[in-house]
């Protein structure tokens, strides 16, 4: 560290692909599971350590980033922009809600971007050398039972993997908040933007305008938007949901849905926790079912972890 040096023999890592589906039968159907040297897992906690106290020492991180941080999560993020949508709804706003979803965001970080990104927080000098020196020559193969492929050197993206990925990518994303007069909500890649005005023509103009603004950054950043899984949504306490309001990415017109599963919580248009309530029943039901059916083989610790892992975690 003292020299600002990450040993190569510790950024060397095998990718093992995991089917996302029963028959898969091409590549896009599998799931890449780097694993990276042990040790290099004890040194990258280190330095963690030393980055995270940095960053939260001189408050460097945006707040309304939930992902990856102590005292942030899911339900926080979640909470926080229902908490909005409510409080707009009471003032008598429309509010239209931009969910971006974000293709391979934590590989196609480009590393001369993120070491600017770095610099500009503070990490200069040996600190800097050091960063740059964990993100280049990295190698990696892949392995299928006992064959493997040759090394390739990764050009761009956070290492798959490893302890320092996650933070280095927030701090690549830290700045987007600040692209737009969008309310936005992070947790990692999962982006919610939102506007609100009473209004719907000028909501409409406004949202379209800061939309540009995004995705400049965004192909700035060399993060690419999936515009065809990208949606919004339009929450109003009146009945004009069926309004004629159009917004588009690059020339994409963005779907319109009534409902969206945003980390793993159903919204709808009309924030009524329906579909919500029911997608959990189905869920708790379906538990309740596996429960039922192995609860004459299995002792009281193996019940109490399957509880736990299908039923309770839901709830």
């Amino acid at each position: 560290m003292e020299c600002g040096e990450y040993p190569d023999c510790l950024k060397i890592s095998q990718i093992v692909p995991v089917p996302k589906r029963s028959s898969p039968s091409m590549p896009s159907h599998y799931r890449p599971i780097s694993i990276l040297p042990t040790a290099s897992k004890i040194f990258e906690k280190i330095i963690y350590a030393r980055l995270s106290n940095f960053l939260n020492k001189n408050k460097l991180l945006t707040n309304f980033q939930y992902g990856f941080r102590n005292n942030a999560s899911t339900e926080l993020a979640v909470s926080a922009i229902y908490e909005i949508f409510l409080e707009n709804m009471d003032k008598g706003k429309t509010t239209c809600a931009v969910f971006l979803d974000l293709s391979k965001a934590f590989d196609t970080v480009d590393h001369k971007i993120l070491l600017c990104k770095l610099i500009y927080y503070g990490i200069r000098g040996k600190q800097d050398s050091f960063f740059e020196s964990y993100l280049t020559n990295r190698k990696q193969c892949t392995k299928v039972n006992n064959y493997s492929s040759n090394f390739q050197t990764i050009k761009c993206g956070v290492p798959q993997g490893s302890v320092m990925g996650p933070l280095l990518f927030l701090i690549y994303v830290n700045d987007l908040p600040c692209a737009s007069t969008f309310q936005t909500t992070l947790f990692a890649d999962d982006t919610s933007l939102h506007l609100s005005h009473k209004d719907i023509k000028m909501l409409q103009l406004n949202v379209q305008n800061e939309l540009d603004k995004v995705d400049t950054w965004m192909r700035s950043n060399r993060l690419s938007i999936n515009y065809n899984k990208t949606a919004y949504l339009i929450l109003t306490a009146t009945c004009s949901q069926n309004c004629n309001f159009e917004i588009s990415m690059n020339g994409v017109r963005i779907q319109q849905t009534d409902s969206i599963n945003y980390l793993g919580v159903i919204i709808d248009n009309k924030l009524s926790w329906k579909l919500q309530i029911s997608n959990l029943c189905r869920k708790l039901s379906q538990a309740c079912g596996v429960v039922c059916k192995i609860r004459h083989f299995a002792d009281i610790k193996i019940l109490r972890l399957i509880y736990f892992s299908l039923f309770h975690s839901h709830l």
